[in-house]
């Protein structure tokens, strides 16, 4: 039987099998009430198998609607009634597990409650419930992210040296792979200095794969922070850019400091020094890319710290050249390296200077 125009119940058409009728239906209902069956056992007797208490109370709930009102009022009564009560500590304790780290599904194996009854318990007591991906970084980090808005000194520490030297994925949503990371050859202090600002930045430490010490990674898999520097930043090859928010921040608002400190992390995944003597000593220092859009947009940044880059084209590479007394001076107080050796480079390089009292840079 099925519910027909104003509250009938009319023969079910069956195709070639029977299908549960109204009036089993109602004989189980009858049993809930009196208390002889629970909802769960109807359902799998009036069901199917494998059926839930929720299954069967729908169908009872809406059936009696039609038919039966004042049953249907007995039939919640006798469901509250059922209602296994949730002290107040055990809430706490299923809270308390939950901010230690445990899943959802975890807490619902353990204490055999739906899903909707321990999402209820977090949300009535103002836990911000994880989604999936932080779940899965709590599982290998013990800890979620901590994603602040805004350009921090050390988020730019992270994103320029990605433009630079990127090992992540740029198409994350996608590819359903969220993963951020440098690769930095052997160079392992600038990868440590990369975790270390990364760390700061998100809480969460990246790890150095180390399978071959002259091909150094550095990388971490987390949706939160691809988000959060995706939103300032696209990395690539041959299409890394700033994009214009961010680009008009760092231009008008965003520290000094903070600004060279992320070209310090750009010049070192990008930028070496020239220090010979060719007839003459040579001084300048390097800064490579494929990409000319990101070069100019470097360069300008470059002028927020009082250095004047010069940008020349080549067939299949831009090269930006600091050079004279004045800009690599004020490169090496505002800018400078990450790695020991390139800093030591460039103090020998300004110290070779004769300054106008006749001692040497660094005396």
């Amino acid at each position: 039987m099925e519910d027909g125009a104003g509250g009938e119940i009319i023969p079910n058409q069956t195709c070639g099998k029977l299908e549960t009728n109204q009036e089993t239906i109602l004989l189980y209902a009858n049993k809930v009430i009196r208390g002889e069956l629970s909802a769960r056992k109807a359902a799998k007797l009036c069901l199917r198998p494998n059926a839930q208490a929720h299954h069967f109370i729908e169908k009872a709930r809406k059936l009696l609607a039609h038919i039966d009102p004042p049953k249907l009022q007995s039939l919640n009564e006798r469901l509250r009634a059922n209602l296994r009560l949730i002290t107040t500590e055990k809430e706490k304790i299923i809270i308390d597990e939950y901010l230690a780290g445990a899943s959802q599904g975890a807490l619902i194996r353990k204490y055999h409650m739906w899903w909707l009854t321990i999402r209820k318990i977090l949300l009535k007591h103002g836990i911000p419930i994880r989604q999936d991906s932080e779940q899965l970084i709590l599982r290998f980090h013990g800890k979620v992210p901590n994603v602040k808005p805004g350009l921090t000194r050390e988020k730019l520490y992270v994103a320029f040296a990605m433009l630079g030297d990127n090992a992540g994925r740029n198409h994350a949503p996608r590819e359903h792979n969220y993963k951020l990371g440098i690769a930095t050859g052997g160079d392992r202090e600038f990868a440590e200095v990369w975790c270390d600002n990364f760390e700061k930045a998100y809480g969460l430490r990246p790890r150095i794969n180390e399978r071959n010490l002259r091909s150094l990674i550095a990388d971490i898999g987390c949706k939160q922070a691809w988000l959060d520097l995706h939103k300032y930043f696209s990395f690539g090859t041959y299409d890394w850019n700033i994009k214009p928010d961010a680009m008009n921040f760092l231009l008008t608002e965003a520290p000094v400091d903070s600004l060279g400190y992320a070209l310090q992390a750009f010049s070192e995944a990008e930028g070496h020094l020239s220090f010979v003597n060719y007839n003459g000593w040579d001084r300048r220092i390097f800064i490579r890319s494929v990409n000319l859009k990101g070069l100019q947009q470097i360069a300008k940044i470059f002028t927020r710290v009082n250095v004047y880059p010069k940008l020349y084209h080549g067939k299949n590479t831009h090269v930006l050249v600091v050079s004279r007394k004045r800009n690599l001076q004020r490169y090496l107080e505002l800018v400078g390296f990450t790695s020991e050796r390139k800093r030591a480079l460039l103090e020998r390089m300004m110290s070779s200077y004769k300054l106008l009292d006749g001692h040497t840079f660094g005396q």
